[in-house]
């Protein structure tokens, strides 16, 4: 296959080419391969280094199916074996960072560096010139290296199983040279370079079984279960002066911030506490506190840690349910969810006339938990309200005092329906109900956005 694109996202048009092809054998059902091969092509990179060949390869053995299985097929009557490796490659890399779109160009301001001024009264003046952007050498494609390994079986021929191991290995991951100091004059042109590097692993799960009980009931369940895993194996940072404020060896989705330890009982509290003076709004009591990691007497981003290892997006996914049939009788379910996850509840501010969107609500759970002087709790929902955001920057901070748990489980379908000569009536509903250790709004979404519906439906699928 042969493909050209051409698509604008402003006045430059975006142009890529390329070309696959894939080759399948398969030798009586027993020895299964494909090779697929991509070669790509893109405009971002220079001339010798636009194309690049992406192949991939897999393998399969239907062990089932040889004369040696014999009576295993009583058990287990299907048997698969199967692996890949191959290479993907992106072009799209680094344009959210800030990349240029042409990698290979230089982009200079004739007028716009550093000016100066002679004579005698300083009345000639004249700019040099500014470099915006440094063409990147030896641009390459971003690639990933995928590998998976899987199981394919169904036993007592009656219930599906798969079981799959999955490894990317992602490099050449365009960044900005973070690690070069401004003393080496780049200002706002550092170097990028193909340097980033990205792990991502995992486990998937599914499981199906269907099963004729008696000559009346009919019974089958599905379930399926998905563990995914990443971390920085390397990105370019600045030498910071403390192991923690690195990304590298780090999951890209955990929850950064500060380390608290409840709210100021008092002034004498504040005035014995490390120096909070860097947020910009007056300390009182009722804010938070937060620990003074590299122990400096000031609390800084530098005592910004990693609050947990766990993001908004979960590590676990799973779902489950089950159907019966019974004479004309039909019922299921189906219920999914979501295991760690972590939600942050910052930057939720009632009030604040200072912000750019007016005043805002008062939430019940801020209304009936917060600090005040007739309810001076260490320990409650939400610190100190003020009027003004300006007056409580402090407390939205990201921080592990806003870190709450987003586990859930979710009863998302159930339907039950009968059956008739050429009618089958039903009743089913959508979204019946969560079970989450989080009650302060749906933990599958953000507090502003639009609540899932709890549906019901009645109806009638007429059969011909």
């Amino acid at each position: 296959m042969y493909m050209q694109r051409e698509y604008r996202l402003g006045v430059l048009p975006n142009r890529n080419q390329g070309l696959s092809g894939r080759f399948t054998y398969d030798y009586s059902g027993k020895y299964l391969a494909e090779v697929n091969f991509g070669y790509n092509g893109t405009e971002r990179l220079a001339k010798g280094e636009r194309f690049e060949l992406f192949p991939a390869l897999s393998l399969g053995w239907v062990v089932s199916n040889e004369k040696f299985w014999g009576s295993l097929s009583d058990y287990v009557d299907f048997f698969k074996l199967r692996s890949s490796y191959g290479l993907v490659g992106s072009d799209e890399t680094g344009l959210l960072a800030g990349a240029a779109h042409f990698l290979y160009q230089n982009e200079v301001n004739m007028t716009g560096g550093v000016g100066f001024s002679t004579g005698s009264l300083g009345e000639f003046s004249q700019n040099g010139p500014d470099i915006v952007r440094l063409a990147v050498e030896n641009a390459h494609w971003e690639r990933v290296k995928k590998f998976n390994m899987a199981v394919d079986m169904r036993l007592f021929n009656q219930l599906n199983m798969t079981f799959e191991y999955f490894y990317d290995h992602r490099d050449r991951i365009l960044m900005n040279r973070a690690s070069f100091p401004l003393i080496m004059g780049y200002n706002n042109s550092k170097p990028w370079s193909n340097i980033g590097q990205v792990d991502n692993k995992g486990i998937e799960m599914s499981l199906n079984w269907h099963k004729r009980l008696t000559q009346d009931l009919t019974v089958a369940t599905t379930g399926n279960f998905t563990f995914t895993s990443n971390k920085y194996i390397y990105k370019d940072e600045p030498n910071y002066p403390y192991s923690w404020q690195t990304d590298t060896g780090k999951p890209l989705n955990r929850t950064t911030g500060y380390l608290a330890d409840g709210l100021f009982r008092d002034q004498a509290e504040i005035d014995g506490w490390a120096d909070m003076s860097n947020f910009g709004n007056a300390i009182m009591p009722g804010d938070i506190k937060y620990r003074d990691i590299n122990g400096d007497g000031r609390i800084t981003a530098e005592d910004q840690i990693m609050i947990s290892p766990y993001g908004n997006i979960p590590r676990i996914q799973y779902g489950f349910g089950f159907n019966v049939v019974y004479k004309n009788f039909d019922a299921g379910v189906f219920f999914n969810g979501s295991v760690q996850r972590r939600i942050m509840i910052n930057n939720i501010s009632p009030f604040n006339a200072d912000d750019f969107n007016g005043d805002q609500n008062l939430m019940s759970w801020i209304a009936d938990n917060h600090w005040s002087v007739s309810n001076p709790d260490t320990q409650a929902l939400y610190p100190r309200l003020g009027i003004a955001k300006s007056e409580t920057v402090s407390n939205n901070a990201p921080s592990s005092y806003w870190v709450r748990n987003g586990d859930f489980l979710r009863f998302k379908t159930f339907e039950v329906g009968y059956q008739f000569r050429y009618c089958r009536l039903y009743i089913n509903g959508d979204n019946l109900a969560v079970w989450s250790p989080f009650k302060i709004w749906d933990p599958e979404l953000l507090y502003d956005s639009y609540p899932l519906q709890r549906t019901f439906n009645i109806g009638a699928q007429i059969i011909f």
